[in-house]
């Protein structure tokens, strides 16, 4: 005859076993988007300082990081970690996301509004016609 504790005890293990595969989960899919980002970063192929502030800011440094410390996310560390602290992990990574790209797009509109002018907001190579010698 099963008891009730038995019971419970049998529903919390499956109920820790199941948390800890979505941790695994989470895991996998934050390594295949940090390279994912990287990989992008690389591809994308314009100068002008808003969008230099996406790549650096939002895809390159976030991603280096993420990928520097996924090791230490060891497989004992997540059985550990609570539900709050991956919250807490996404809420700032969020947070930092969502201030970058404010930073940027409000650097985009005006370079669009310039362009719009007539002004040219690329940076330009300056270069002396004597030469020294």
């Amino acid at each position: 005859m099963v008891t009730n504790t038995t019971l419970e005890t049998i529903n919390y293990i499956k109920d820790i076993e199941y948390e800890y595969n979505i941790k695994l989960i989470i895991m996998c899919f934050t390594f295949l988007y940090a390279i994912t980002l990287i990989w992008l970063s690389y591809k994308w192929e314009r100068d002008e300082l808003w969008t230099q502030l996406i790549k650096w800011f939002l895809m390159r440094i976030p991603s280096f990081v993420i990928l520097a410390l996924l090791p230490l996310t060891t497989i004992y560390l997540w059985r550990t970690a609570s539900w709050e602290l991956v919250y807490g992990l996404m809420i700032a990574y969020y947070s930092y996301s969502f201030v970058i790209i404010l930073i940027a797009g409000h650097l985009g509109m005006f370079t669009f509004m310039m362009q719009m002018l007539g002004i040219n907001t690329k940076a330009m190579k300056m270069e002396t016609k004597r030469v020294f010698k």
